[in-house]
């Protein structure tokens, strides 16, 4: 079983790489071993198996809400499934890289195996117990409530005839989020929710933008 130091050199592969490549800190919550069955996992995992001195496997994990926000960050246009598995991957192999570094030739971290949650039961390592870093990013956590209240709302069935959308009340969203910094103002982080909101009903409405 992987232990609290090393288990450390796996967070701050991820927070390293949110730092870097998001320009925005992540939270990191407290990691927990899986005793029995397989992990609790999102839309997207990255799979890194560990072998040597120590058995077992690290997961990140991330819920396509997320990667969206962070490809957007990256100033990357493509959201395509293909993309977000390789951006998965990215960080894993981030989160990988920092591993070799520190555990040198007492470990044997594998290359990142990425699936989705959709496809089945994970493939982990048999008999080997995985650790789960649970992560959550502000962006992240803004769109998690607004899908909520969007699917409520639509689940009311609220009529509404004269919509060209839908005969039922629907809810678009548009979501900011950013830094304080001293140049930035209240101003500046309403006019981005506002243009969210606008790409979300010049997309079709009854969807949330970020």
């Amino acid at each position: 079983m992987v232990n609290e130091a090393e288990i450390r050199t796996f967070l701050e592969g991820a927070v390293n790489y949110f730092d870097v490549s998001a320009r925005q800190p992540v939270a990191v919550g407290v990691p927990y071993l899986v005793t029995t069955g397989s992990p609790p996992v999102h839309d997207y995992t990255g799979i890194i198996a560990v072998s040597g001195r120590r058995n077992g496997a690290v997961c990140f994990t991330a819920p396509r809400s997320m990667l969206m926000v962070l490809l957007m960050r990256m100033n990357e246009p493509d959201t395509s499934d293909a993309n977000m598995r390789d951006l998965v991957g990215e960080v894993a192999n981030t989160i990988s890289g920092n591993a070799r570094r520190d555990f040198g030739k007492d470990f044997s971290i594998s290359v990142p195996n990425v699936v989705e949650a959709c496809s089945g039961p994970l493939p982990l390592p048999r008999d080997l117990r995985p650790v789960v870093i649970p992560l959550n990013w502000r962006s992240h956590s803004a769109r998690l409530i607004a899908e909520r209240m969007r699917q409520r709302v639509r689940a009311l069935q609220l009529a509404h005839g004269d919509s060209a959308v839908s005969p039922f009340v629907t809810v678009s969203m548009g979501i900011a989020a950013q830094i304080p910094v001293a140049s930035a103002t209240p101003g500046d982080l309403l006019l981005r929710a506002d243009q969210a909101l606008y790409l979300a009903k010049s997309s079709g409405r009854d969807q949330i933008q970020v």
